[in-house]
């Protein structure tokens, strides 16, 4: 199955220039896991922190 990642794609912040890839493990940059929510949160598939939101995710077209 094809998928868009942090681990198949570049990913920079446009303001910061911050590294949201796989680049932060390799170059040891900082929490890999945090970077992935970030990525998750702007694509809204990570609800934001306490608002109750389901973990779910957006529903699958068919």
């Amino acid at each position: 199955a094809d998928e868009i990642s942090p681990d198949n794609c570049r990913l920079w912040d446009n303001q910061t220039n911050e590294k949201l890839d796989k680049d932060r493990f390799r170059r040891d940059l900082g929490s890999v896991r945090e970077a992935y929510q970030e990525v998750a949160r702007r694509l809204g598939i990570l609800p934001e922190a306490g608002n109750g939101g389901d973990m779910k995710g957006p529903e699958t077209m068919q």
